[in-house]
């Protein structure tokens, strides 16, 4: 996503900054959804969070991007998903699951 302040500097044409906000959970259901047998959710349905930012920052100057977020619920102790955005340089926001939130 692009901020609508755009600057320009001596050195470059212009530049942008752009703010990165992800919802794992989100995310995570939506790529479940439909995969299962009858179109039904599949739980073992993981992504690939390196690819998914390569993707996701593929074609942006490096340098214009100011924010990178990802939130989502306290994971089990056994995810590694949380590491996975920390090494793409994510900052993880984790909250409770509620059970009015659950799908």
């Amino acid at each position: 996503m692009l901020s609508p302040l755009k600057k320009k500097t001596k050195f470059s044409k212009l530049s942008y900054n752009i703010h990165i906000v992800v919802d794992n959970s989100n995310l995570f259901i939506g790529a479940q959804l439909g995969q299962g047998i009858n179109g039904q959710q599949d739980a073992a349905i993981r992504i690939n969070v390196g690819n998914l930012v390569q993707i996701i920052e593929g074609n942006k100057n490096l340098q214009d991007i100011k924010t990178r977020i990802v939130g989502g619920s306290t994971p089990p102790r056994t995810s590694r998903v949380w590491d996975e955005w920390e090494k793409c340089n994510y900052k993880c926001l984790l909250g409770d699951r509620s059970m009015f939130n659950k799908v």
